[in-house]
């Protein structure tokens, strides 16, 4: 929990419970469905019961159940479980009684598609207990999709822990997508223990949460007794149970300090760079001037050419800024081709001063696809330095100026939009007049070619030379 203490200082963990979509104690019934005595809600001890057998057929659910409808207006309220989330609870083994007449006898414990037995066809997810005359095993996690209980359709994985009456185990079962994976421990913080994962597809429609029998004609007399204890904890939704207390912090000005916990690292609240301008193109290219046939918005939303007609031939778009920018600026987008022939074209995204083809001042960058080139400058600037731009990958780029002199600007290459890890490219000159007013995406070419160029996910920063978005520093980084 984030501690405000004196002097501007705030305390948390970097690893910290996050908030859960439900936390059952047990001190009320919400409703637990069960049959066969031995199984349901105990109002005595706050738990739940389980004592599973394996009985000739379905009549009563005689082989015992205990369940939760998970929309129940106490949990989900109406909903399924989403593809991705975690669940974790307390779970003691009080009986294991061998078999000594019939077959085998099995327990599943974990989330279901359906409230029938193992005999009807359902999806399922959880933790398997098995048994027959000969030994307990160990316990395995397990899922099927749209088949009967040990129907042939089972994926499992096999844990290496066989469990000990009376030894209180701390569960979690955790589904990401196609991952389903089964934490045990005895160790009340959830840590350590071992972790086994089963990847299985079509998994869907989980609605119940409880113990099941065995679903086919064992006849067999062992008995797998125990319970289930508070807190149950069901995170919806997520993929993690931990979140970072500082990212839940908004309520604090500049210069706090933050005291993480469990790293012993110190932190102060800055202010992330405020974006002048930014476009996706898919969601905001309002203000940008029209192209012509040659370029546009593509069905993408980013914008594109296609260099199919006559030399002399150009494309353009402009975003008019307002006013002429600062000195200090930095310019970020992303840029990829489609297969085919590279364009012999020029592509061209700079900040200009006047709304034109051939303007008089501008900075920014240029590349040709056929000869695998780039460069940054003047408006005149020529591809000079081999870069490759891969078809169907986005490249994104940072151009940043510091100055109107020798070498004032710099193009930074990255590997994803975080924009972080950034390779130097290219240091160069531009614009000794700092005149510009226009963001220019540009295209002129001498030849044809069917290869689209697409350019998307600007952001302008006006009077700025490096960019943060973190709202805190660690001390001795900023």
């Amino acid at each position: 929990m984030v501690e405000y203490l004196s002097g501007g200082r705030v305390q948390g963990s970097s690893t910290a419970e996050a908030n859960t979509t439900v936390t059952d104690d047990l001190t009320s019934d919400t409703d637990w469905v069960s049959t066969v005595t031995g199984n349901g809600y105990n109002a005595t001890y706050d738990r739940v019961d389980f004592k599973i057998s394996c009985p000739p057929d379905d009549s009563s659910f005689a082989g015992g159940r205990v369940l939760i409808d998970l929309q129940d207006s106490d949990w989900l309220d109406g909903s399924n479980l989403a593809t991705n989330f975690v669940m974790r609870f307390k779970w003691k083994l009080t009986d294991a009684t061998l078999v000594t007449s019939g077959s085998e006898t099995r327990a599943y414990l974990g989330f279901f598609s359906d409230d029938a037995w193992g005999g009807t066809s359902q999806d399922y997810f959880g933790v398997q207990v098995f048994m027959n005359s000969s030994q307990l095993y160990p316990l395995r996690v397990e899922c099927i999709d749209g088949g009967t209980f040990q129907g042939g359709t089972e994926t499992r994985t096999d844990t290496t822990l066989t469990p000990v009456e009376d030894t209180q185990y701390y569960f979690e079962l955790k589904k990401v997508g196609d991952v389903h994976s089964f934490t045990v421990t005895t160790n009340s913080d959830y840590t350590g223990g071992q972790t086994v994962n089963v990847t299985k597809t079509g998994i869907t429609n989980l609605r119940y949460f409880g113990v099941k029998s065995r679903g086919d004609s064992q006849s067999a007399n062992g008995i797998i007794e125990g319970y289930i204890s508070p807190d149950i904890k069901l995170w919806n939704n997520v993929t993690s149970v931990t979140e970072d207390e500082k990212t839940t912090i908004t309520n604090v000005p500049a210069n706090t300090r933050y005291e993480e916990t469990d790293t012993r690292k110190i932190y102060r609240k800055v202010t992330p760079t405020s974006v002048t301008y930014e476009s996706d193109f898919a969601n905001n290219s309002t203000g940008w001037s029209t192209s012509n046939a040659r370029g546009g918005f593509d069905t993408t939303g980013a914008w594109s050419y296609n260099e199919t007609s006559t030399p002399s031939n150009s494309a353009k778009i402009n975003y008019d800024l307002g006013s002429s920018i600062d000195t200090e600026f930095v310019l970020r987008w992303r840029m990829k081709t489609a297969s085919g022939t590279k364009p012999s074209n020029y592509t061209y995204f700079y900040l200009v001063e006047q709304d034109s083809l051939t303007p008089t001042n501008g900075t920014g960058f240029v590349w040709q696809g056929s000869t695998n080139k780039i460069n940054i400058g003047t408006q005149s600037a020529e591809p000079s330095s081999s870069f490759t731009i891969t078809a169907n990958t986005w490249n994104y780029f940072e151009l940043v100026r510091t100055s109107l002199s020798t070498n004032g600007i710099k193009l930074y290459q990255y590997t994803d939009s975080n924009y972080t890890s950034p390779t130097l490219l290219l240091t160069s000159s531009g614009s000794t007049t700092g005149d510009e007013r226009y963001i220019q995406l540009k295209s002129t070419h001498n030849g044809s070619v069917t290869t689209k160029v697409y350019v998307d996910g600007i952001k302008f920063y006006n009077d700025a030379t490096s960019v943060s978005t973190d709202e805190w520093k660690e001390r001795n980084t900023a």
